[in-house]
């Protein structure tokens, strides 16, 4: 969710810079469809207080790689509009610590609870495995835990949640996209002969 917050400073550092939503509206991107998807998969796979098993609960390990190979598709297609570098690199370090944990991301429930997901944390605490939807408990035994959700906002902030380090690039990166788009007459990407389009 902490994506949410990258939406909320783009705009507000867009109109600062007297943007437009009229420009953010011409913004053009290719396959944003699969950028949806993937969304929608993580949002499924991913605890929260609504729901006692992610309705993806089956194979979420699988779920949770696919949404990421979406993403980068989704990337690739728009590769030469800048400010998506940020958010690509925020996907590829969290792909990296997933990856590692064999399609889950290492959680400290610590920063779950901190954050107002008490629930969600005390679920992840004391299920048997460990594991809860996409994320597994951070251990001495998860990989990259540097890389994990360790950060959160405190809970009486909006959309609290613990997130990761890839997590606040791609904040950023979708911040610096939307701003930028806000005070661009015309932003999309450059046609090119590569077979993207």
């Amino acid at each position: 969710m902490i994506a949410v917050w990258g939406i909320v400073l783009g705009l507000v550092l867009g109109k600062v810079r007297g943007g437009t939503f009229e420009n953010l509206g011409k913004l053009q991107l290719r396959w944003l469809v699969l950028a949806f998807v993937a969304l929608g998969i993580q949002l499924l796979t991913f605890p929260t207080p609504w729901w006692a098993h992610p309705p993806l609960a089956e194979a979420t390990r699988g779920w949770h790689l696919f949404s990421y190979a979406l993403i980068v598709a989704f990337l690739g297609a728009n590769r030469r509009l800048v400010p998506l570098w940020g958010i690509a690199a925020g996907v590829m370090m969290n792909l990296v610590v997933i990856t590692a944990n064999g399609g889950l991301m290492p959680t400290n429930p610590d920063a779950l609870s901190a954050s107002g997901n008490q629930e969600v944390a005390e679920r992840l605490a004391q299920s048997r495995e460990a594991t809860l939807g996409n994320v597994v408990v951070m251990s001495a035994d998860t990989r990259l835990n540097v890389l994990g959700d360790w950060l959160y906002l405190p809970q009486w902030i909006p959309f609290g949640d613990a997130f990761s380090l890839g997590d606040v690039a791609l904040m950023v990166g979708v911040a610096w996209l939307i701003q930028r788009a806000m005070v661009s007459k015309h932003v999309q990407p450059p046609k090119t002969d590569s077979g993207w389009d």
